[in-house]
């Protein structure tokens, strides 16, 4: 699950507890730590009356919205021509809108965007509306006055001086525009310096939920981005935006920060948008007219986005597009593969499970790659006697303490990769690092689970291949015979290659048995050996999450150099 869109979730849930400010009292909520984690959609209502207002708002509540945005603008009719044409008006004549809503309905977020106005005015009147016992949730404002063109940022320095002032009465949720329509022009080669400018530290990446719990005054002492979600758009109102653009924003904010769209989501396109955002503004795209929301489209908009989240459970190859190498991520063949299918089907079905079988898709960013620095050294033996170790140089296992990440990686390659045209009837797993990576895998494929156990460990019928380990000992692996395996299609998984001693013993016995091996899976494989691992690779794909561009430093045993890699520098120490 991305952090930022889990970011998000948590800022609603310390303020409304699970499941947003929507929830009914007693409604069931999503438990914590689940990962179905949908971008928030919140509709904007261009308030024209108090009447009006609130009939959208129950529009919305209906629809399971977490919550509105209001803002101040009306269809007038145009000069001249006749025709229609939108305007703002003082936010002022809004106030009474503002407080009918949050009378009408207590538990439910709401926002303003006040027309034209910054947060050098929105703030103090927003903590004006505070201390009259009105509670705004959140504001949003088309320019966060955040310029890419200079280190030096004065009025965004200012804004934020007077929200912190604020602070005290005021603390919600600011949406600041950036690369916004009917602002200054940024220039495309300046988005993601734009994007990077806006969000450099936010209140959400610092833990909304215990800042809430310290009061507003500690929270504002956290605070020390600019904005809290980067909000962007299409080039004018009701256009949707360059899904170039969104990947460059993207990529500006990166992983752990959210970004926001404000214009041209409609229910037929917003599973394009999905891969980049974390949080929907909507209101053209779900309107009928300018001023009253249709619920059939808005119900159709949400079931979409929460149709798409949950075919891929929250983890969409599309998101690793948005995050190339340079970002601090680097790519193994299963990146690769979950890169080219942005939008896979949203069931897949592996082997002949009992019923069909969902399988997530990793999006590789440098997130997915965490588990790579839970491995941990040898330290019990000298490198230096080689003769006498008794250890493998690294302990790759520890990275099964979040296994989760991990058996997504190892399944891409049977899912979207050039495998996924093969039924899998069962993962192999040598004895004994591959039985966790085997029996995960299956069970997250529907398939079953082999044992390859070491001599003497099975009491019924084996056959058994001999082979050299790591350590240059002589060793056996044997494999049931007492039941039929000809025709069979098997994946072999296993932590590490390092002389492939291991796994060619691996290949030797399936084949023996008749064992069609669609491919060989490892967190990492080594190249001293080359001849062997040749012989492997000839013969069969081989998958490893670490990827080739590492491999010399597999080869020297430099697991520093292998967590510097993978470690992206806003990326937290791993979370277990």
């Amino acid at each position: 699950m991305l952090l930022n869109r889990r970011s998000i979730h948590q800022w609603f849930e310390a303020q409304y507890g699970a499941g947003g400010g929507c929830l009914e009292e007693g409604a069931e909520a999503v438990p914590p730590g689940v990962a179905h984690q949908p971008a928030v959609v919140l509709p904007v209502i261009h308030v024209d009356d108090e009447a009006q207002a609130l009939r959208n708002v129950e529009v919305a509540w209906q629809a399971g919205c977490k919550g509105v945005f209001l803002i101040n603008q009306r269809e007038v009719r145009a000069p001249a021509g006749g025709g229609k044409a939108y305007a703002g008006y003082p936010y002022e004549e809004m106030l009474p809108a503002i407080r009918a809503v949050r009378a009408a309905y207590p538990r439910l977020f709401l926002g303003v965007n006040f027309l034209a106005v910054t947060g050098e005015r929105a703030f103090p009147a927003l903590a004006a509306l505070a201390r009259a016992g009105c509670r705004v949730d959140g504001y949003w404002a088309d320019n966060a006055m955040v310029d890419e063109r200079t280190e030096a940022q004065p009025a965004a320095d200012r804004i934020l001086k007077i929200r912190n002032e604020c602070a005290k009465d005021w603390n919600g949720l600011y949406l600041g525009g950036v690369c916004f329509k009917a602002q200054r022009e940024v220039p495309a080669a300046l988005w993601e310096v734009a994007a990077k400018r806006s969000c450099a530290v936010s209140i959400l990446a610092d833990g909304a939920a215990a800042a809430a719990a310290d009061g507003p005054r500690q929270a504002a002492a956290h605070r020390d981005g600019y904005v809290d979600v980067v909000m962007t758009s299409g080039v004018a109102t009701g256009a949707a935006a360059d899904l170039a653009k969104m990947a460059v924003m993207r990529r500006g904010v990166g992983p752990f920060k959210p970004l926001g769209l404000a214009s041209g989501v409609t229910p037929e396109n917003v599973a394009a948008y999905l891969p980049y955002v974390d949080l929907i503004l909507v209101a053209t795209g779900v309107s009928d007219g300018f001023h009253e929301l249709d619920a059939r489209k808005l119900g159709t908009l949400m079931r979409n986005v929460e149709a798409w989240d949950r075919d891929v459970l929250g983890t969409p190859a599309g998101v690793g597009a948005a995050y190339p190498d340079g970002a601090g991520m680097f790519w193994s063949d299963p990146d690769v593969f979950a890169r080219k299918r942005p939008c896979p089907p949203p069931v897949y079905s592996l082997g002949a499970p009992a019923g069909p079988g969902k399988v997530r898709v990793p999006h590789c960013l440098a997130l997915r790659k965490q588990y790579l620095i839970l491995m941990s050294g040898n330290s019990k033996d000298d490198f230096s006697r080689p003769e006498e170790m008794k250890h493998a140089w690294l302990d790759p296992s520890s990275v099964c303490l979040a296994l989760r990440p991990v058996v997504e990686d190892l399944t891409v390659p049977f899912v979207v990769g050039p495998c996924a045209a093969r039924t899998i009837d069962f993962v192999a797993g040598p004895d004994a690092a591959g039985f966790y990576y085997a029996a995960a895998m299956a069970h997250a494929m529907h398939c079953g689970f082999l044992t390859l156990r070491k001599r003497g460990k099975l009491p019924c019928a084996t056959t058994g291949a001999s082979y050299v380990n790591y350590t240059a000992r002589a060793n056996t692996l044997e494999v049931r015979t007492n039941f039929d395996l000809r025709g069979k299609t098997a994946v072999i998984v296993d932590q590490w290659i390092e002389t492939g001693g291991t796994m060619e013993a691996c290949v030797e016995l399936l084949e023996a048995l008749g064992v069609a091996i669609a491919g060989i899976c490892v967190v990492g494989l080594e190249s001293n050996h080359r001849a062997r691992v040749g012989r492997l690779a000839r013969k069969y794909p081989i998958f490893a999450l670490i990827p080739p561009a590492l491999g010399g430093r597999l080869n020297a045993r430099d697991l520093q150099a292998i967590h510097s890699s993978v470690r992206h520098p806003t990326t937290p120490k791993p979370r277990l």
